[in-house]
């Protein structure tokens, strides 16, 4: 039988063993090729102009705070073809092929070969990603006193989802606690579920999630109303969103994952101009381990391709991060109507149809007359 032990790779765990020595062999060429990746990868985004769709960069200019309805606002102006999402297959409601999500941030895709780098997105929206960052750090007050660990607050990925409910998952990848805000008109419904052994709420699972449940099995959990509120969870709990009805529903969910040391330095200022408020280095060692102040041992299990994964009951006794919180205070959001909204649009799209009518107006008229010169 060959001999296993734990070992650190990037900054990751993975159970190793003397068999998979030649499939794991990370040698000089191989990390030259994905240096030049990261050069090409950054370099390819770094003078792509930004979305029509983006914020205005003269509304970052003062320092007025940052209000929920211009956050919902600046959603819904995001075109349908930037939503559109095929990938996060662990999250899509059975049956559906796309779900509208977009990643801000830190990102580990198909488009970035798996690696942690700033996501195509966040280079078309970066007043956007500016903006709400803004909105997370001004609304959740003394940033100080909300801890996970040793350490205090930080974000690495913003993950913006409109119009779905997310089925039974686990974020296996992330670090410390997630913090999610629900906005929109909708009128019943959407809660979010979180697993919590101390929960009251008994919820039998319609799907598996490897290394963790089956189908049919029964845990419990704690509901969080996030619309208009904040609500912090730990992501690596199983969590899903409830059926929801009467409107649109957009989430915002604040996080950081484990694979923020990989970064590259050139990816990590730009993040930090953005104001993305990163991990130290040392964040991820402490927290995979055992924090020093927990009293709790770190619970550890193995997914299926020999991961390492920390299901620690509480990461802090100090911040109880674990444990689901929801904030009693609503943001202040002006009410409109799911018809207001539509009606709105409506009004655009005519207006914009009328521009482009008149132009075209303009340019027969203009031929027209050239026209008749070159006659004479």
């Amino acid at each position: 039988m060959a001999r296993q032990q734990l070992v650190e790779v990037d900054n990751e765990l993975f159970l190793w063993s003397e068999e998979s020595e030649a499939e794991d062999d990370r040698d000089e060429a191989a990390a030259l090729q994905r240096k030049m990746f990261n050069i090409q990868y950054l370099s390819r985004y770094r003078w792509k102009t930004s979305s029509k769709s983006d914020v205005k960069a003269s509304r970052l200019d003062s320092n007025e705070r940052i209000s929920a309805k211009e956050v919902l606002e600046a959603l819904r102006r995001i075109p349908n073809k930037h939503w559109k999402n095929n990938g996060r297959a662990n999250v899509r409601p059975d049956g559906v092929e796309y779900i509208d999500s977009i990643t801000l941030g830190l990102v580990s895709s198909a488009s970035t070969l798996g690696r942690p780098l700033p996501s195509k997105a966040t280079h078309s929206y970066k007043n956007l990603t500016r903006m709400l960052l803004r909105f997370f750090k001004q609304c959740i007050e003394e940033p100080n006193t909300f801890r996970y660990g040793c350490h205090g607050i930080v974000c690495t990925s913003i993950q913006l989802n409109r119009n779905y409910a997310a089925r039974e998952h686990v974020d296996g990848n992330n670090v410390g606690p997630s913090w999610i805000i629900g906005l929109g008109d909708w009128t019943a419904g959407g809660q979010l579920f979180v697993e919590d052994p101390e929960g009251r709420e008994r919820h039998v699972l319609t799907c598996d999630i490897p290394g963790r449940y089956r189908e049919g099995d029964t845990c419990y959990g704690t509901s969080l109303d996030v619309h208009n509120r904040w609500a912090r969870f730990d992501g690596r709990r199983m969590h899903f969103v409830r059926p929801f009805f009467g409107g649109d529903r957009f989430s915002l969910v604040f996080f950081a994952t484990t694979r923020h040391a990989g970064v590259p330095a050139a990816a990590k200022s730009f993040l930090s101009v953005l104001g993305f408020p990163l991990p130290e280095k040392q964040a991820h060692a402490e927290l995979v381990s055992c924090c020093r102040c927990s009293p709790f041992l770190s619970e550890l299990k193995v997914d299926s391709v020999g991961r390492v994964i920390d299901i620690s009951p509480q990461i802090c006794d100090l911040s109880l991060t674990s444990i689901p919180w929801v904030s009693k205070k609503e943001v202040a959001v002006p009410t409109k109507t799911w018809k207001q909204v539509i009606r709105e649009q409506k009004r655009r799209r005519t207006r914009m149809q009328e521009n482009e009518t008149a132009m075209i107006q303009r340019l027969k008229k203009r031929v027209r007359g050239k026209q008749r010169i070159d006659f004479v």
